[in-house]
């Protein structure tokens, strides 16, 4: 259930509700603090992030630091769209266009390039990933 449903739903409880709710929404590890959601109704949220990862773990981002070049980070850029559209074409750099280098002990995030975590044929070939997602 997203955030905004379920205000909305605790919404109909009447007008009350809003004094004597507070919402926390958290997360262990986020991309950025961006990928918290926000709200700005009449309730109180407040978001919180155990590790927020930054560029650093976005390859594509220009202040990464993967890359020595903007043409050599802009070719494996392409390389990676081009593979992932053929294994998750809505996502091909992974849900929210993140393409995070993360890996976590019990499974692969969906939000990093599914090149990494997606099994499926690439022009084809049968395309093996490092790291198949569990679920």
């Amino acid at each position: 259930m997203s955030l905004d449903t379920l205000l909305e739903n605790a919404s109909k409880l009447g007008d009350d509700w809003t004094e004597r709710v507070h919402v926390v929404v958290g997360a262990g590890v986020v991309a950025g603090e961006g990928a918290l959601p926000r709200y700005s109704g009449p309730a109180t949220v407040e978001t919180v992030a155990g590790v927020v990862l930054g560029d650093r773990y976005r390859p594509f981002a220009a202040d990464s630091g993967v890359f020595e070049t903007d043409e050599e980070r802009h070719d494996a850029e392409q390389m990676v769209t081009s593979i992932g559209r053929a294994l998750l074409p809505r996502n091909p750099l992974g849900f929210g266009g993140e393409a995070l280098l993360t890996l976590l002990e019990f499974n692969c995030p969906n939000n990093v390039a599914p090149v990494f975590w997606k099994s499926g044929p690439v022009a084809g070939t049968s395309w093996m990933p490092l790291f198949e997602r569990a679920v």
